[in-house]
């Protein structure tokens, strides 16, 4: 027989369990010869009843010959004695199967939790001024400071000598479109703020790049670049200055 085994009943699987359990449960009546089993590693389920030895109290026994009345009187504390000790040792059978499907039963369940709780997403805790709802202004704030974190990223983009300018410049975008997002749902007023400093920033790098490109070219549609930069520049130039007259204004109105 195989080192450890599986079986099922009622529905349910057990094991694994080794095989001087298995034939412990199939002596006391546990395990009926019709169960399926299967040994660990393998998926071939059969009748227990197929596994050689398993059930050996089916062997067929010679019929016991008549006792005289004396023998049998005699015998009668010796069968006594036989009983208790096989109830003795069906049950401490029975406590160890308990313990075995109880022990397997406890594990299925503390893997299945653990699954479950791996699969939660943890919340970081919160301190009392992080549970309290953040202000508009708060809010304002917060995306001001992804507005600077995206210029400077972008400060070092266009640095010719700044290693990695693409992933920078990729950083930097997601850090404005943050921004944008965190103000969206607030009064259109303090979306405009924040859209005047996002374009700003925009504006300002694509006229460096337009009057990079431009230095360039040299003679060559040297004039037409520098159109385009003077016009990125001057949009910049009416955000900064939206943002710098309304900025005063909207901070005494919003923050409290």
């Amino acid at each position: 027989m195989a080192t450890r085994w599986f079986y099922r009943q009622g529905g349910k699987e057990y094991g694994p369990v080794s095989a001087a359990l298995l034939t412990q449960l199939a002596d006391v009546g546990r395990l009926e010869p019709t169960d399926l089993v299967w040994a660990e590693n393998t998926n071939q389920r059969m009748p227990a009843r197929r596994i050689k030895g398993l059930f050996r109290s089916a062997q067929p026994q010679e019929p016991p010959r008549p006792a005289a009345a004396s023998e049998f009187a005699a015998s009668k504390p010796r069968a006594k004695s036989r009983s208790l000790l096989w109830l003795g040792g069906s049950g401490v059978v029975v406590v160890l199967i308990a313990v075995a499907l109880f022990a397997g039963w406890y594990m299925g369940q503390r893997d299945q939790n653990r699954r479950v709780t791996d699969n939660v997403p943890q919340m970081p805790a919160k301190s009392g001024a992080e549970a309290t709802p953040k202000t508009e202004w708060a809010i304002v704030t917060d995306a001001m400071k992804e507005c600077r974190t995206g210029k400077e990223l972008f400060d070092d983009a266009d640095d010719p000598s700044t290693p990695s300018r693409v992933r920078k410049a990729r950083e930097a975008q997601e850090h404005l479109e943050r921004a944008k997002n965190m103000v969206t749902g607030l009064p259109k007023e303090l979306q405009q703020l924040i859209g005047w400093r996002i374009e700003m920033i925009v504006e300002f790098r694509a006229g460096r790049a337009a009057e990079a490109e431009a230095r360039l070219l040299k003679e060559h549609s040297n004039l037409l670049k520098l159109i385009d930069a003077n016009r990125n520049y001057g949009m910049a130039k009416i955000a900064s200055d939206m943002l710098e007259a309304n900025f005063p204004k909207l901070e005494a109105k919003y923050k409290k």
